[in-house]
């Protein structure tokens, strides 16, 4: 087995084979800074996402005069109560949101399960 040759031969103080040699930088990108990978999260929703978020202001986003995404953004949060809330929701979209929360009382997971608006949205974005 061969010994490893030093980057530097002994004695050489700044030279030899494999001394150090500025290269210049790669010039390769992988098609953006990585911002287009991450979506842009509009202002309304965004408290949605904040762990400091309080419950007071999420119930104030599930208001059904908020827009659709707003809703939505509130009802994908985890805290308690939000999920029965959203089962109330007009848009069928918004319910079925709430059917996945974890702390749904029973009766609003029975009523969301045989809500028929519930049932075809989940069939349509689950068809393979």
């Amino acid at each position: 087995m061969n010994s490893p040759q030093p980057r530097k031969p002994e004695g050489t103080p700044d030279g030899g084979q494999f001394a150090h040699k500025a290269l210049s930088h790669a010039q390769v990108s992988l098609g953006g800074g990585g911002e287009d990978l991450v979506p842009e999260i509009p202002e309304e929703e965004r408290p949605a996402y904040d762990p400091s978020v309080s419950l007071e202001r999420l119930q104030e986003m599930l208001r059904h005069d908020q827009p659709l995404g707003v809703r939505a953004a509130a009802a994908r949060t985890p805290y308690p109560g939000v999920a029965e809330t959203a089962s109330h929701d007009p848009s069928p979209v918004i319910r079925a949101l709430a059917l996945e929360a974890h702390d749904l009382s029973p009766d609003a997971r029975e009523r969301l399960t045989s809500d028929r608006a519930v049932t075809y949205f989940l069939s349509v974005i689950t068809e393979e």
